[in-house]
Parts: structure tokens; sequence; C-alpha cells
């Protein structure tokens, strides 16, 4: 077989602040935001930092926008129509990327009890070699629903409030029903479940109770039955004094350790917070802060959601403007901005986040219109020793061969100390190895994936297809 060699020139520069001050990135976007006319929306993540905003557009009927932007904050209009693509009724939580790019849109007919799941192409064209002409239907009966991927499957949940069940459904990713799966391809779970998650083979649901609040995790095998070497019998029972304000504030890493926000009061503000780390059988995690949890009061802060980097998790909420802190192993972590929490007082509140492969932090929040309305918008900080190009440092790096279907190689890397991590699109670590210049993907399925070799001082990212 013919190799093909990438010579990959790198040119970096490692800016540095003084340590773990947190200010706007005026190179992000417009001085470092995004204004979008919209008052809600979500937030997603491609892994080359490039990412996606879903906003409501209209309400009658619900109509939904999403607009895609390069890794510095610029709309992409070689993306759908001019950077945008429309949807009517898109449920929420319903976006997901596939590790190819493709995009799956679940919407609902009209507040009906029709669904419709979509895919696109990753340049933002309906995918017609999907289901029927891009789409495919589901009539069900259930008003909510969420979609999942995982393991080259599509999952979703639909959720019956009246009879206290969640039906998962399960199809191929050409869009056709997996009729192995449960029950001509349906699964039934009992208890009402807020959402599932699936990670290990195995799918973890949240048990709400009165108020719309949560109380307990259950874990599923795939073919429905309870998982009972899960915690106790297969249910995690959180402790009577809180509970999860939110089905989104349970997260799951790449082994399936699982990480829940917890809140007091019934009105989650000027109380006492709890963050918990599972292991994925269910147990605490005592490595984390030496007892499984950190317990910390904060006044006038509103929890609104959670969201991973590496090992450390990141909080975004409200409370004197808006706010974002960041969770270590110890706790909260006083190097990020000198004290764990970083308050921007020009927005009202930060809902999502992530973190870009250069230390960047992205925020996506609410800030106050100049008609009395919020307007969404995106905001761009400098990390911890966030990569810039005020300096350069040429360094060459092979990877090779490209595409491969059994091992990759790595010529050039000039340290004896370093990692190398494979993720996929969905930002799913695959591989991990550490002082190794050769790695075997055979087991890998067929996509594109992305590299990242961090040594002491650099970090090198490429691109390569599995074959």
């Amino acid at each position: 077989m013919k190799k093909i060699y990438f010579i990959l020139l790198l040119v970096s520069t490692l800016l540095f602040s003084q340590k773990g001050n947190i200010n706007i990135d005026s190179n992000f976007a417009n001085n470092g935001s995004v204004l979008i006319s919209a008052g809600s929306g979500s937030l997603y993540k491609n892994l080359d930092d490039s990412f996606f905003v879903v906003y409501l557009t209209g309400y009658f009927p619900l109509s939904y926008s999403i607009n895609k932007y390069n890794s510095e904050g610029v709309l992409d209009t070689t993306f759908g129509n001019l950077g945008q693509i429309t949807s009517q009724n898109y449920a929420q939580d319903s976006f997901r990327i596939d590790k190819n790019g493709y995009i799956y849109l679940l919407e609902n007919a009209n507040n009906t009890q029709d669904w419709f799941l979509k895919r696109y192409t990753p340049s933002g064209i309906i995918d017609s070699s999907f289901g029927v002409q891009g789409k495919t239907s589901i009539t069900s009966g259930l008003r909510y629903g969420k979609v999942e991927l995982y393991q080259n499957k599509i999952y979703i949940n639909l959720l019956d409030v009246n009879n206290k069940k969640t039906n998962v459904y399960r199809f191929d990713l050409n869009g056709s029903i997996d009729s192995v799966f449960g029950t001509a391809g349906i699964l039934t779970l009992d208890n009402a479940l807020s959402y599932t998650k699936l990670s290990n083979d195995k799918i973890l649901g949240v048990v709400p109770t009165v108020f719309n609040n949560f109380s307990a995790l259950v874990q599923y095998n795939l073919d429905g039955t309870k998982d009972t070497s899960f915690a106790n019998n297969g249910v995690f029972e959180i402790d009577s004094e809180f509970y999860l304000p939110s089905g989104n504030v349970a997260n799951i890493d790449e082994n399936g350790n699982i990480n829940l926000f917890l809140a007091k009061s019934a009105s989650n503000s000027n109380d006492t917070k709890k963050l918990v780390k599972l292991k994925s059988n269910g147990t605490q995690d005592i490595s984390f802060n030496n007892t499984g949890s950190f317990t910390y009061t904060s006044t006038n802060v509103y929890y609104s959601y959670s969201f991973r980097n590496n090992n450390e998790i990141y909080l975004v909420g409200m409370g004197n403007g808006a706010y974002v802190s960041r969770i270590n192993n110890s706790g909260l972590d006083a190097s990020f901005n000198q004290n764990g929490i970083k308050r921007e007082d020009s927005f009202q509140i930060f809902s999502d986040g992530f973190v870009q492969s250069n230390n960047r932090l992205i925020c996506l929040g609410l800030v106050p219109g100049t008609d009395g309305n919020s307007r969404l918008s995106i905001v761009g900080f400098k990390g911890d020793n966030q990569l810039s190009t005020n300096d350069t440092k040429t360094s060459y790096l092979r990877v090779y061969p490209n595409p491969t279907n059994d091992f990759l190689i790595f010529d050039g890397i000039q340290e004896s100390n370093f990692s190398v991590r494979i993720a996929d699109v969905s930002g799913r670590t695959v591989k991990h190895k550490k002082d190794n210049q050769k790695i075997d993907v055979r087991n890998l399925v067929s996509g594109t994936y992305y590299i990242e070799i961090v040594t002491l001082k650099n970090t090198f990212k490429k691109t390569f297809i599995k074959k």
C-alpha cells in the first residue's frame, strides 16, 4: 500500500497572562463576543473547535435556527444557507453530531404526538440517503423526546409522563428501525425518566419526583433489565436533603464515571450546593476531594449547567451577574481566575459553554438588549496559558499513513515526554498513550478522528481518517 505522508507545519506559541486570570479575548468574534437576536438557545461544540448555536426564532409554530461558527466566532457561510439551517419544532437538547460530522435533529410536529428525525450533511444540506428523503418518522403517542448517538446507533427517548415510563427507540445510521433491539426496536423502561444517557453499554436514567426535581439514578442493561451491579441494586438514591435541579446536571465521562450537581432548596438559590462524583459502578469516588463530593454555600448563585473538559468540571449560571467556576479533583480550583470563579457583569446569566483546544473558554449567555429584552451572546475568554500567535515557533511533525487501517506513526516530536490523545468527532477520547510514537488503531470504527499531542512545551493537533 502506498503510504501518504503529511508534513504538518505547526506554528504556535504560548501566551501567558498572569497565572489564573481569565479575561475576555478581544481576538474572538467581534471584540470578544457574538450577539444573536434571540432570547434562548443552546451551544454545541465540534472537535475542530467550531461550534453551533441552536436558538428559538418563533412560537406559532415553534421554529429554530442553527448557526455554525468557526473556532474564532465567525459565521461559517459555507454551511447551510449562508451559515444557517432552520428547523420547525426542534426538540430541546436533540441536536447531535456523529463522528463523521453528520447532524441529527429531532423534531415534534406542531406539538403533536408525531416525531421526525432529520439528518444533515456536514455542510448543512439535508441528507436524502437517510430514512425517506432525509428523515424518519415515529408515531408514538408521547410528547417529550430526546436523541442520543451511541456506538453507531441512534437512540430516541420519548417520555410518557402519565404512565411514568420512557420508550427508547433504536435506529441504524441509515434511519431504519433496529428491530433486534427490545421489541421490534422499542425498549420500555419503567418510571418517568427525565432522560437517558448511554455509556459502557448501559442506559442511565434520572427519576423525577415532585416539582420536576430528580431524586435517583437508575441504570439499565440494553435489554431493559435493571443493572443490579450498579449502586444499590441498580439504583443510586440521592441524599434526601438534596436533589438534581435539572435532568442535565448528570454528565458522564468517557470511562462511564458520573458527575452530579445537587441543590438543597426548591428555589435553587442562596443555598448549599453539592457536586458528587460516582464511579461507573455507582459508588462514590473518594479520590475526589477525599470524600467523593464537594459542598459549598453560595449567595445569590443560581446553578444552570455543567460541562466537562478533561478532568475538570465547569459550572455556569447567574448570581451578581453571570458566572463560571471550575472544579478540579480537590474541589473549587483556586488557580482559575485566582479564586475559582469568573464573574461577568455585562451578562445576566451563562447557560452553557465549552473549552477550545487552545484553552479558550467559550460561554453562552444572555445580555440585556436596548429594547428591554434579553439577547443571546457568545463570549470568548482567554484561558490559562492559552495558545496564541503573537510569537512563533516552527516544528515539523509527520503523521502517517493517512488514511490508515492499522497503525499511526508520529515523527518529529523533539521531546521525550509527551502524550497522544485520539478522540472522535463528538469529543469522546478513544485512545490515550504516553511516550509512544506508534499507535494501534485497528479497533476503531471507520471515520474521521482528531489527534492531540501534548509535550511540556507545545500542543499539536491533527486529523486522520480510519479506513
